[in-house]
């Protein structure tokens, strides 16, 4: 009787190959031990973080702790996202527990950012809990994301939030708060959406006069894209955030490709690249060491150093404070 063999596979033996290659192959010319790369993480910026309480998902980590342990490593700033409420709200307080903690330890404060997401839990496209978030000093205003239609049909339900009209244009709603982004001169996230979608949110949002305008993690099953879309978008004036959890095989995401992300790097250019690790989910690494695993896995694929800086500290840094 023959017997199925699953390491014989085709593609499984290609995958196989692709590892062992990395493996075997890997680079002996950097020192990859926490405390170096701990060393390298001083100055950069998480750029896409969800922290416990969220209201739509479980989460392991609340801003304080993640902000603590963020500015002992000597980051220089973080951005929370929540789906569920303005995390804007609560970065006043979240900073002025840093501020107080670094000036107890003589350590430098990391900066804390936040904003909104354009979900139901804030009355949808509301142009309201734009100006409430941007009065709170809410650097971000994100576009719909697991209340998206876009999102609702990905899982098979029905409704959701449009952002697009039958004939292609940007919904009223959103073209209004488009203005109050540009006037407040916030950076938009463009979540999970269709590419269709987002050519369009882009186009338009640039026509609208909105200088900073970053793709939320485009590798991610959500709203996957393919490189080249990835690279097209970028060319249209978009960053490209790109995050541990849609690039590096985890629990929620276990056919994430790293070599799909080496390709976005390839075309894109990091000039237009951000990087963050959007977690922290049950089952996954704290940010802060999530961040530190995801340094080693970038300098092991090749990713030199000064481009990793580029996506942790000068293109997010040009986001968050010109």
């Amino acid at each position: 009787m023959k017997i199925y063999e699953p390491s014989l596979d085709r593609e499984k033996m290609k995958r196989t190959k692709e590892v062992f290659a990395l493996l075997f192959n890997a680079r002996r010319d950097i020192d990859l031990r926490d405390e170096v790369v701990h060393q390298f993480m001083k100055g950069m910026v998480d750029f896409h973080i969800h922290a416990m309480p969220d209201a739509s998902s479980n989460r392991v980590y609340d801003e304080e702790n993640i902000a603590l342990r963020a500015c002992e490593a000597g980051m220089r700033a973080v951005v929370f996202k929540s789906h569920s409420f303005p995390s804007s709200s609560r970065v006043p307080l979240i900073q002025k527990t840093v501020n107080d903690w670094a000036e107890a330890h003589k350590r430098k404060p990391i900066d804390v950012f936040g904003g909104v997401t354009l979900n139901y839990s804030v009355g949808g496209l509301n142009p309201d809990a734009v100006k409430t978030s941007a009065r709170l000093g809410g650097k971000f205003v994100w576009t719909p994301s697991i209340d998206s239609a876009h999102h609702y049909r990905v899982l098979g339900k029905k409704g959701g939030i449009e952002v697009i009209t039958e004939k292609g244009k940007v919904v009223p709603a959103l073209q209004d708060i488009f203005k109050i982004i540009r006037d407040k001169r916030l950076i938009l996230g463009i979540s999970h959406h269709s590419v269709q979608e987002r050519f369009i949110l882009i186009k338009e949002a640039r026509k609208a006069g909105i200088k900073k305008i970053v793709i939320n993690h485009p590798l991610g099953e959500i709203n996957k894209a393919t490189p080249q879309q990835i690279n097209e978008m970028a060319r249209m004036g978009a960053f490209v955030l790109v995050t541990y959890v849609t690039s590096i095989p985890n629990l929620y995401d276990p056919e994430a490709n790293p070599l799909e992300m080496i390709e976005v790097f390839r075309l894109v250019g990091f000039d237009k690249i951000i990087g963050g690790t959007e977690l922290t989910q049950l089952g996954n690494p704290h940010p802060v060491d999530g961040l530190r695993l995801f340094l080693k896995i970038l300098l092991l694929l090749r990713v030199s150093e000064s481009d990793v800086r580029k996506m942790f500290i000068k293109v997010p840094s040009q986001l968050l404070y010109r």
